[in-house]
């Protein structure tokens, strides 16, 4: 089905509604690949471990892959979806994918370092607990395996949400920009989920070309940490922006 977010004339709700369910395929094929990541990482620590190893190292290159193929296809899934609802046709992607391109090819290696840094940190720590505690690398490798258990769900859940979320605005914000859109607008879903001051800063307007302003942070769209926004207005953000 080729949906489209019309911008300049769909109800705050119809935009919201569009939105989520074109977000929600992406966000169960994504869960899917990263659930597949922690288990490798799983098998490849343990390895590391019956091998003597404790400063564990994490490959990142898959999720880089994963990152660069998910703003890929998100990006350009809503981009043209933008494109319906404006023009009324998929116009075919051209500068406006190469701006989501080289969004996440300049920002997606710190997003993949604070994924990996908090695995990492969290592996050591229980490192370190088990030997504090006396435990040997069986009983350890135990531990590291409840701990994969645990996040394979939650956090995987997080990222794909989050992520997701992130790459839909940089493809219909890279779109906005391409079709000469002046201004852009956030808007907050408004309901008792949604966090205090992604509320205060809905209906807040600005050119296209300048940040949004909230909680004493700078965001280009919704879900942007490109100037240095941090998790509390970025993880399970459901914000998105219209333009004018």
């Amino acid at each position: 089905m080729d949906l489209a977010l019309n911008f300049r004339k769909a109800s705050k709700q119809e935009l919201f509604r569009t939105h989520n369910y074109l977000q929600r395929k992406w966000t169960q094929t994504a869960q899917k690949r990263i659930k597949q990541i922690f288990q490798k990482e799983k098998s490849t620590i343990l390895e590391q471990l019956k091998a003597g190893q404790v400063n564990f190292t994490i490959d990142i290159k898959p999720w880089q892959d994963l990152f660069l193929a998910l703003y890929a296809g998100v990006g350009e899934d809503f981009g043209r979806a933008a494109s319906r609802g404006i023009h009324g046709i998929s116009k075919q992607a051209d500068t406006w994918m190469d701006q989501v391109l080289s969004y996440i090819r300049t920002y997606g290696a710190h997003k993949v370092t604070m994924i990996s840094e908090t695995t990492r940190d969290d592996l050591q720590e229980i490192i370190s607990q088990g030997m504090q505690q006396g435990l040997g690398n069986e009983e350890i490798a135990a531990s590291i395996t409840d701990y994969y258990d645990t996040i394979q769900d939650w956090r995987s859940l997080l990222i794909a949400r989050t992520e997701t979320h992130v790459a839909a605005n940089l493809g219909t914000y890279s779109f906005a920009q391409d079709a000469g859109m002046e201004s852009h607008t956030w808007l907050a879903a408004m309901d008792e989920r949604t966090r205090e001051w992604h509320a205060e800063a809905n209906d807040q307007t600005v050119p296209i070309n300048e940040p949004f302003e909230v909680a004493g942070e700078q965001l280009m769209f919704p879900g942007d940490d490109s100037l240095g926004a941090t998790g509390m207005n970025l993880c399970n953000c459901r914000c998105v922006e219209t333009y004018s």
